[in-house]
């Protein structure tokens, strides 16, 4: 996989991927770039909080993404991650904010939860729109 990736010039990190999107052009005409970070998540918890604490924690590490998504946890959640970063090239500090989603649903949705004896999960999606001329980022759910 690392192979693959390094001849495609995609960042690779074991057990992420980072997904650079073009989407539209900002306000000065050049190319508006989105990069997503997605992952499994490794955490076990039950709780709202492993969810929360789990993607703070990449949120902490990360820096030049726009959104990070684990499925890990297997019920929606959604936390806006604002931080401070100074850019070295233009000698300011500008606010970074990273949104951290985690997915709901299962994989074999019929059969995992239920022999775990876990609540049945709730159906939705994750659905991102992206504005290009402004760089924000809409999160959705959608119940299905």
């Amino acid at each position: 996989m690392e192979y693959a990736c390094a001849k495609r010039k995609i960042p690779y990190i074991i057990g992420q991927g980072l997904l650079n999107i073009k989407a539209g052009e900002k306000q000065n005409k050049k190319p508006r770039y989105f990069r997503i970070l997605i992952t499994h998540g490794s955490r076990g918890g039950r709780r709202a909080s492993a969810a929360a604490n789990e993607l703070e924690d990449l949120a902490r590490i990360w820096s030049g993404i726009d959104v990070i998504v684990i499925g890990h946890h297997h019920y929606f959640t959604h936390i806006p991650f604002p931080k401070s970063v100074f850019l070295p090239q233009t000698n300011e500090i500008v606010t970074e904010v990273i949104e951290g989603i985690s997915t709901p649903a299962f994989l074999g949705y019929e059969y995992y939860a239920q022999k775990r004896g876990y609540y049945p999960p709730e159906h939705a999606i994750v659905k991102l729109t992206f504005d290009s001329k402004s760089g924000e980022i809409k999160v959705d759910k959608i119940s299905l």
